[in-house]
């Protein structure tokens, strides 16, 4: 999952960076950060499913999902509790609440079955978790396959699109990156 801003990982008096935000304090240890990642408001992911089988020679399925990344959380006093780590991880935790936002996430696909042969396509719909954005990074997939009694062997690509926009430190120009990475895999599986 993602983690907004940046953190120093070495112990002692550091330079910590989140979201825009600077100040040089003691930054605990990486072991001493203990991370929860975003959920929804009630502490649960919210999300809702429906496939259908398509007479029995593919099915499609389609994915809701809410998730509220002003959740996400770090604990600094985990292993180590000091009044400067309350702190730091006070202003950390609330530059978190003020960056991010609840996003929706969807993801449709669907898989064609023709004997041995099966074909795949999918488009997810990404919420921008930045507070302000609108809209959504993509990701687009495509995979074949062959699949018999002893071995299956599949061939899967996905692009994904998107762009996101950094703050690095206060009073810092912001950075916008536009990103696109196509990734390609082959699975080859024996069974026994």
């Amino acid at each position: 999952s993602s983690r907004p801003g940046s953190l120093s990982s070495s112990a002692g008096p550091q330079s910590t960076s989140t979201a825009g935000m600077r100040s040089s304090r003691p930054t605990p240890s990486r072991s001493a950060m203990q991370p929860s990642t975003p959920t929804t408001s009630s502490g649960a992911p919210t999300s809702a499913s429906a496939s259908a089988v398509i007479n029995k020679a593919g099915f499609i399925s389609a994915d809701v999902e809410i998730v509220d990344y002003t959740t996400n959380r770090y604990n600094f006093t985990a292993d180590v509790s000091s009044q400067a780590n309350e702190t730091a991880e006070r202003a950390v935790n609330r530059a978190i609440q003020n960056n991010y936002q609840q996003v929706v996430n969807v993801r449709v696909g669907g898989e064609l079955a023709l004997d041995n042969f099966r074909l795949r396509a999918g488009l997810n719909l990404l919420g921008k978790p930045q507070k302000g954005e609108t809209g959504f990074n993509t990701a687009y997939t495509a995979g074949a396959g062959v699949h018999n009694q002893s071995f299956y062997l599949d061939l899967g690509w996905r692009r994904y699109m998107g762009s996101g926009s950094v703050t690095p430190y206060s009073d810092a120009p912001v950075a916008t990156t536009d990103n696109v990475v196509n990734d390609i895999l082959l699975t080859l599986g024996f069974k026994f």
